[in-house]
């Protein structure tokens, strides 16, 4: 027996409540598809109503993609900031990156999500700032779907939050994420205006399941912590290659648990094709100068000779 169409509306609505853009149409697709046997009379109409919605959210999707809240990915990676309005979002991105954001003592400062670059030991991130996200934001609040949908878009997450109600702050966050379906695995916490020794201590017991790392734009403080956590998080790997009786190298970055192999790629094709075999020094070697095949992965600081025909 059919259930009553007012509960299939209802269980409808808690599955597609918090879904944006192609994750809405996927799933409102999986509904149609149960619902395929239904053309006419409440079930019909319900069918209808949710072909209307896939309309409405490509409509959207193509607006979203030319609008100012779009920010194009430059580099390896990209990594939003996100946090609650005038955690110090603004004075972090300036002092991480070469952007230039407005930074004032009051919120919603920002407006429109700013992008700067990370260049941290020949590695280069694009950090993305995203305007002060509030409670309810998953049900549209405040700028709420276009914000969130920057959010999605990036590949990694860092949360910030002000010392002084942090974790108050993240809560809401990772809520805010949970309720419109973003993962937040790939995360880490920066908590900004520990300005004092006391104010950094309490930010390392913060009851966190994500890094945590205690910073100060006013200060400048814990800065370099910040960048090195935000390469890791990347998922980035800096190795050194260097031609066979030469002490000179040349920096690569590349994807963390790489390849020889992709290492010759992104030297030459031609290396690639030809190679017999590589020497490799540092931690993912055996022995120094250990000899190894092309799929042997590297690890950070490694230095590779690659031996051709």
């Amino acid at each position: 027996m059919a259930k009553p169409h007012v509960i299939v509306i209802m269980e409808i609505r808690e599955r597609l409540k918090g879904k944006r853009d192609s994750e809405r149409i996927a799933e409102i697709q999986s509904i149609l598809g149960e619902l395929s046997g239904y053309r006419s009379g409440p079930y019909g109409d319900i069918r209808r109503e949710l072909l209307e919605d896939v309309e409405r959210t490509r409509r959207k999707g193509s607006i979203y993609t030319i609008d100012s809240f779009q920010v194009p990915k430059q580099g390896l990676k990209q990594i939003a900031l996100v946090g609650a309005p005038n955690a110090g979002k603004s004075s972090l991105l300036c002092a991480l990156t070469n952007a230039e954001a407005a930074v004032a003592p009051y919120a919603f400062t920002t407006k429109r999500p700013i992008p700067g670059v990370l260049e941290h030991r020949g590695i280069h991130i694009q950090l993305v700032e995203v305007p002060g996200l509030i409670e309810n934001a998953s049900e549209g609040r405040g700028m709420g779907g276009r914000l969130l949908a920057t959010i999605r878009n990036a590949d990694g997450i860092a949360f910030i939050a002000d010392i002084l109600d942090a974790e108050s702050q993240l809560g809401m966050l990772q809520a805010e994420l949970r309720a419109a379906a973003i993962s937040y695995s790939k995360a880490l916490v920066l908590v900004n205006k520990c300005d004092t020794p006391e104010l950094v201590s309490r930010a390392q017991n913060l009851p966190s399941k994500l890094p945590v790392v205690p910073v100060s734009a006013l200060n400048r403080t814990g800065l370099d912590e910040a960048k090195e956590a935000l390469c890791s998080l990347a998922g980035l790997i800096r190795v050194y290659c260097r031609r066979p009786g030469s002490e000179e190298t040349d920096l690569a970055v590349l994807e963390a648990g790489a390849a020889v192999k992709e290492l010759a790629e992104r030297i030459h094709k031609e290396i690639a094709a030809n190679m017999q075999y590589a020497r490799v020094w540092g931690s993912s070697a055996k022995f120094a100068g250990q000899q190894v095949g092309p799929d042997h992965r590297l690890e950070e600081g490694d230095v590779v000779e690659i031996c051709a025909r």
